[in-house]
């Protein structure tokens, strides 16, 4: 307190705690305000798709080369797309209207719309990616050893189904030589 009073002299003690609060409330207002970066992700080429593809492949083989009766696996998985990447855009919307009366009394109105769109850049050269959609599975084949057995089969099947949510036609399985 006798450094305050040092300070401030023989003020009144409630008007420079009042102050001293304002201060360090304001200090840490400050210290909240300042922008913390997020780490976004640039997009990715096609190659991203290939590896996404190939992933898949190599969980599915390790997977299902795991059930009895099954033996080795391979798996080739087709895509219908490619990744779609949903970027950032800053859009800018100006609308008027125009009345205009004549003469006689009669109006006419006109109407203008502008729409204006622009990607958000990140760093002066990535686009801020908002949402990356996977491609969908178009179709699957399994070569499997025991893939002459009906029972074997049926599983591979069911398996393929459950875990990358495609339809039963669009997975085949044939017995590895």
């Amino acid at each position: 307190m006798n450094l305050i009073q040092n300070l401030f002299g023989n003020r009144d003690k409630n008007m420079v705690m009042k102050l001293i609060s304002v201060f360090i409330l304001g200090l840490v207002i400050l210290i909240f305000s300042i922008p913390t970066k997020k780490e976004v992700k640039p997009i990715q080429n096609i190659e991203h798709t290939n590896n996404y593809e190939r992933d898949l492949e190599l969980r599915l083989e390790n997977l299902l080369s795991q059930v009895y009766g099954v033996g080795n696996v391979k798996v080739m998985i087709t895509l219908a797309s490619s990744k779609e990447i949903i970027l950032a855009e800053d859009i800018n919307t100006n609308e008027s209207i125009v009345k205009e009366i004549d003469k006689v009394g009669s109006t006419k109105e006109s109407s203008d719309k502008k729409k204006e769109s622009k990607k958000i850049i990140l760093d002066g050269k990535n686009p801020l990616a908002l949402k990356e959609i996977e491609p969908k599975i178009e179709g699957i084949i399994i070569i499997a050893q025991g893939g002459d057995n009906i029972f074997i089969k049926n599983e591979l099947i069911k398996s393929a189904q459950t875990i990358l949510n495609v339809d039963a036609h669009k997975i085949h399985v044939m017995k590895m030589k």
